[in-house]
Order: structure tokens, then sequence, then C-alpha cells
């Protein structure tokens, strides 16, 4: 699963992708509980980077993985 998602989350930062049941993670918490990550790093960026730097996000280990998953592609895309 974990390589399906990482396909997944560089197509999105190249402007191809669309979510999937499979392939992409949804909030299990907070105000977007049920919303694709993905969808939210789009919509609100801030919020991700604000999640990033929470202690607890890593007691949700699907969402975690994702947000710095994508926060590190980025960065990488930037260079």
């Amino acid at each position: 699963m974990q390589g399906r998602r990482v396909d997944g989350c560089v197509q999105k930062l190249f402007g191809f992708y669309s979510p999937s049941e499979t392939d992409a993670t949804k909030f299990r918490f907070g105000k977007y509980k049920g919303q694709y990550v993905e969808d939210i790093w789009e919509s609100d960026r801030e919020y991700i980077n604000w999640l990033s730097d929470q202690e607890w996000l890593a007691e949700y280990i699907d969402e975690n993985d994702m947000i710095h998953e994508l926060l590190h592609m980025e960065e990488e895309h930037k260079n």
C-alpha cells in the first residue's frame, strides 16, 4: 500500500492525481475528519504545516506518514 500512496503523492504534486479509496489517506480526526489528506494539502496548507509540527500527530500513523511524505516531496521538487 505504501508504494501506491507514494506514487499518488508524486502524481498529486505534478498535477495529475485524483484520490481514490485504494491509494489515499483520509483524516480520522479533527475538522477535516473523513476528508483526504491530499485534498486538504491543496486547500489548507497552513493546517497541514501546523499539523506537521504537532507531536501528537505521531499517534495517527497513516496521516503522519502522508503529511511528511508530501512535505518531503515538495521540498525535493523545489530543489
